[in-house]
């Protein structure tokens, strides 16, 4: 069997549990940089091509938000196309929420995550502002950061269920956005 570990503190748990009932043996394929070093720290085998990874069995991670349609924000902590890439890849994926994730609108509590890219990252922000979707913008504030990759995240507002127009940020080719925290469907 080969799992997929997501990234967040509701992971680091299950890694740390799974590690103590001897999971060790299996090839764990992590979305994050903390949990490949808390894997390897416990041991439990990355499998051999990481970064890069065959088809997985099995993808556990935990979200950030669920509403009440089963619609997931995912990506608060940085990883979110990692996430997405390790859920799309695993014929079974898994969340693992208790009951302060449940929301009733996608994005109410601590926005939408967003990646874009940094070259004319400004202009992605016109662009999101245009949509009347962003609620955090700026580098170096809260809100905004750049992750391992040099990737910029930022949060959309999600006021009314607005879901399909941040979706089509990324789906229809919002040039600059590489991926959005929404896991819909």
């Amino acid at each position: 069997m080969r799992v997929g570990l997501g990234t967040g503190s509701t992971s680091e748990e299950m890694v740390r549990a799974l590690a103590a009932g001897g999971w060790r043996w299996r090839p764990w394929v992590p979305t994050s940089a903390r949990i490949l070093g808390l894997a390897r720290e416990l041991g439990l085998p990355v499998a051999a091509e990481y970064p890069d990874f065959a088809p997985l069995d099995i993808a556990i991670d935990g979200a950030d938000e669920v509403d009440p349609q089963g619609g997931l924000v995912k990506g608060g902590g940085g990883a979110l196309l990692r996430e997405k890439l390790v859920a799309a890849s695993a014929a079974c994926f898994v969340v693992m929420v208790d009951r302060s994730k449940h929301v009733e609108r996608l994005g109410s509590t601590r926005g939408i995550p967003i990646e874009v890219i940094p070259f004319g990252w400004s202009r992605v922000v016109r662009d999101l502002t245009a949509f009347g979707l962003l609620k955090f913008c700026y580098v170096g504030r809260p809100g905004a950061f750049r992750d391992r990759s040099g990737e910029l995240h930022l949060r959309l507002r999600d006021r009314t269920d607005r879901r399909s127009s941040i979706s089509a940020c990324a789906s229809q080719g919002l040039p600059g956005v590489v991926e959005t925290g929404l896991f819909l469907g």
